[in-house]
């Protein structure tokens, strides 16, 4: 899978959160990218891609710890940047070298060799966890008994767990990182209509459509930085068709009011304040329709065996049923939703927790912006007969100071 365009990247322009690329096949354009997800953490060596040129630092679930000891190592840390362990001991918290904070990691827990201290739901080939280290007796959650809290603590640029005691025998060692949704995205359902619907306990994000169970995402992306004329804009998010048959519709629209993530719901734009109809206010004229998303064989696999593809949808450009008037650096807010009422589903796993994973997403949706640079300004005369231009006195008897062109150049 191609997540980028495939030709050559101006790694001058990298961001955080962008990439620039030569046009494909017209030279005077050029593609950038906005993603939604971490692309690039700032190294003492310049910008890298945090998936193509930095080793995993995703936590490894499940490593070994072996008795006789109460410090054990787990994984290498980076040489860049710096590190935070909180007083309590159950947070690390790394930052690149512009002191953003790019990866992080909590709760440590040991449980015994093999065993999983969480309950694990799985659905579509995507996991997540739930009442992590913890079980239902009587209808109370409870504590395993069989779990222990660990400590991180740092040693030789190495993250380590601290036991409370020397191990007596092989355990195996967890923590509850998780990638968690972008801050401006938000999954809203018309069966919840006061609650805030981002995690559906399913593991996954979805549009669907059928009496009563509508659901709808919606998307706060911000525009690249840069300057040049925008001919397009096309928006990307990873997904699948989970209903069976042929491809199925989902519709983007505008939206227009704002909105708060953590408090929106069907009902509601923010905590007390309503939206003027239920489900989201947004400009009823469709963006565009998009037919791609599909159940086929052509799905490809992301780095941690979802299966889906990126699919498109059209903001701006040929293909864009109502075109954005968005320009760099704008704030562009989308919603959303399947295409008619049916009982198919179009889940986005890229947009649910990932267990184990650092900040970046590995399918985050993303602004793919193709746009024509601005024009340089004309060569200009340097030298005339030998000579540098700025001495000369007299051109064909005019003084040089009135004469606007030679040989049609400035």
């Amino acid at each position: 899978m191609d997540k980028f365009p495939q030709t050559i990247e101006d790694r001058s322009k990298r961001t955080h959160y962008e990439k620039d690329f030569n046009h494909p096949t017209n030279s005077n354009l050029r593609m950038k990218v906005r993603s939604m997800g971490l692309l690039h953490v700032l190294t003492n060596e310049g910008f890298k891609d945090i998936e193509t040129e930095l080793p995993s630092y995703r936590f490894p679930e499940g490593k070994v710890l072996q008795s006789g000891t109460d410090l054990h190592e787990i994984m290498d840390l980076p040489t860049w940047g710096r590190k935070e362990v909180n007083k309590e001991g159950n947070k690390l918290d790394i930052y690149d070298e512009s002191d953003m904070l790019v990866f992080s990691y909590s709760k440590p827990i040991i449980s015994p060799k093999g065993e999983h201290p969480y309950k694990v739901i799985s659905k579509l080939g995507i996991e997540s966890k739930v009442q992590r280290n913890h079980s239902i007796k009587d209808g109370i959650l409870v504590k395993k008994e069989t779990t222990i809290d660990a400590k991180f603590e740092i040693k030789d640029n190495k993250l380590c767990f601290r036991t409370p005691t020397v191990l007596t025998k092989e355990m195996s060692a967890f923590d509850d990182t998780s990638n968690g949704t972008e801050t401006y995205a938000n999954q809203i359902r018309e069966g919840a209509t006061s609650t805030v619907y981002q995690d559906d306990g399913t593991a996954q994000w979805h549009v669907r459509d059928e009496s009563g169970q509508e659901y709808r995402c919606m998307f706060r992306m911000a525009m690249p930085s840069g300057t040049g004329t925008i001919s397009d804009i096309k928006f990307y998010v990873w997904g699948f068709e989970d209903g069976g048959g042929s491809n199925k519709h989902v519709n983007v629209y505008e939206m227009t009011r704002a909105w708060t993530t953590a408090q929106t719901t069907w009902a509601s734009y923010s905590t007390g304040n309503s939206w003027t109809t239920a489900g989201g206010d947004y400009n009823t004229s469709v963006v565009d329709a998009s037919t791609n998303f599909s159940n086929g064989d052509s799905l490809d696999t992301d780095a941690y065996g979802n299966a889906g593809k990126y699919q498109y949808m059209v903001l701006k450009g040929t293909g864009a049923t109502r075109e954005l008037s968005s320009t760099w650096g704008d704030n562009i807010d989308l919603i959303l939703k399947a295409g008619d009422t049916s009982t198919y589903w179009v889940p986005f796993p890229s947009l649910f927790s990932y267990y184990g994973t650092p900040t970046a997403t590995p399918n985050a949706p993303y602004l793919l912006v193709t746009y024509s640079a601005a024009a340089a300004g004309p060569a200009k005369l340097k030298t005339w007969n030998g000579l540098p231009v700025a001495k000369i006195k007299t051109y064909n008897g005019l003084d040089i100071a009135k004469v606007k062109t030679i040989n049609q150049l400035p």
